[in-house]
């Protein structure tokens, strides 16, 4: 009701603002963490060494909060992806992909569903792809 009344429906805005609605509470909790866990004698010992505190973050507290910030950033991503009720309910004539592809396989045969979820799998399974370099530090290793 919120959306019709400020005129927000069927808008890529009120898509926006339900993903980052529900992906930002979980986002920077996790990534709060993430920077918690870093240690202060390391960023207080760049500083000992010269360096500034903007330096500091940079060079020695961003490269050890990179994975954690990663997996924050694949959870985001595939949780936002795979938000399909929302932007079909909020949506009609500008859908989003999956949205578009969810009611447009709803009536058709049983091979072309399949090719349709396979083909809304694809982004989701490239983007950890490629981000899985960034959490060497999280499991200790890669299968590159």
């Amino acid at each position: 009701r919120i959306f019709l009344v400020t005129g927000l429906y069927d808008t890529t805005y009120a898509v926006t603002l339900l993903h980052s609605t529900l992906a930002l509470p979980t986002t920077v909790l996790i990534t709060a963490a993430v920077f918690v866990a870093v240690p202060r004698d390391h960023e207080e010992a760049a500083w000992i060494f010269g360096a500034s505190p903007a330096r500091a973050f940079v060079r020695i507290v961003l490269p050890q909060a990179l994975p954690g910030i990663a997996a924050a950033a694949m959870f985001t991503f595939v949780m936002s992806w795979n938000e399909v009720l929302g932007a079909t309910v909020l949506t009609l004539n500008q859908r989003t992909l999956p949205a578009q592809v969810l009611t447009t396989l709803s009536d058709s045969p049983l091979a072309y569903r399949f090719a349709g979820g396979f083909a809304l799998v694809i982004p989701a399974v490239l983007f950890i792809a490629l981000m899985r370099r960034y959490l060497l530090n999280m499991w200790g290793s890669t299968l590159a």
